[in-house]
């Protein structure tokens, strides 16, 4: 394993879970006080494990790259760009190939964009969300 990253949630997204805990405490209240509490409990809790499971995790091994459920092989990856942080908006907007694949969160502010040369494949390059572009980009790049 060339580069491995576990792409999880900002710090920021806690705020979701503990306003959703409050919001459905405060809906289940009238209803049945006894139940308010375990009830905002579990649900909060599995509304946080989905947000963590689907977190995408990024492989570099020495063949391939793979980054949620999708992998390509290393001999198919073109230039490797670290995506300036105040182009971010304008490469996920208006610049955006619509055949593009993604693998973005919006929470995380690194972005990579990794061109694919498969003349075989449609999809033009790769954005990949992560908390480390230039790692990622020189770990492409050596290998």
């Amino acid at each position: 394993m060339i580069y491995r990253e576990r792409v999880l949630p900002s710090a920021a997204n806690l705020i979701l879970p503990i306003l959703l805990f409050v919001s459905v405490f405060a809906l289940m209240l009238p209803i049945n006080a006894s139940l308010s509490l375990p009830v905002a409990f579990v649900i909060t809790i599995c509304f946080v494990l989905i947000i963590f499971l689907n977190s995408p995790t990024i492989e570099l091994n020495d063949s391939t790259l793979s980054c949620k459920g999708a992998s390509i092989e290393k001999k198919f990856i073109g230039e490797v760009t670290v995506v300036q942080k105040s182009e971010v908006f304008e490469e996920l907007g208006r610049n955006l190939d619509a055949r593009a694949w993604l693998s973005v969160q919006a929470s995380v502010k690194g972005l990579i964009k990794i061109e694919i040369t498969d003349k075989s494949d449609n999809t033009p390059y790769w954005l990949v969300s992560t908390r480390r572009p230039d790692l990622l980009a020189a770990a492409l790049k050596k290998s």
